[in-house]
């Protein structure tokens, strides 16, 4: 290899560079020019990468936001099945005392027949609640990740 002379290429200082031998220098550019497809390849996966960052950041914000909003919905469902139960539990205690007393009419009785009302109240709270988990649980199932 010949010993190209030191200078300058376009504006930048040309460098030694030792060539398969102590003894041989050949000056070469330390920053070689990029064809221009190089930087626009580089610009579009960017642009491509940012964009998928993007969707990936919305799906899991909104996959945060609808399991939080199950969270509230089961909280509130284990709320009403316990007072569904204390309801249940108080029905029961006055029934079961007005037979060990022996009355004859104790569902007519005014303090049983107010509970009613509450807890057909409640059990359909409960299940407008349970019908809007399964549609949540629903919607979770049909989206997917965006780029998996």
């Amino acid at each position: 290899m010949a010993l190209i002379e030191p200078g300058f290429n376009a504006g930048l200082p040309i460098f030694p560079v030792l060539i398969d031998a102590p003894h041989r220098v050949c000056y070469s550019n330390p920053m070689p020019q990029a064809p221009l497809g190089f930087f626009k390849r580089l610009r579009e996966d960017t642009t491509r990468g940012l964009q998928t960052l993007r969707q990936s950041a919305m799906f899991w914000t909104d996959r945060a936001l609808m399991e939080t909003e199950l969270l509230r919905l089961r909280y509130r469902l284990s709320d009403l099945d316990r007072q569904l139960a204390g309801y249940y539990r108080e029905v029961g205690e006055k029934v079961y005392g007005r037979l060990r007393s022996g009355e004859e009419k104790v569902l007519s009785d005014d303090e049983v027949s107010l509970l009613f009302p509450r807890i057909d109240r409640i059990r359909k709270e409960r299940d407008q609640i349970a019908a809007e988990i399964e549609e949540l649980k629903g919607k979770g199932t049909e989206s997917e990740e965006p780029g998996g």
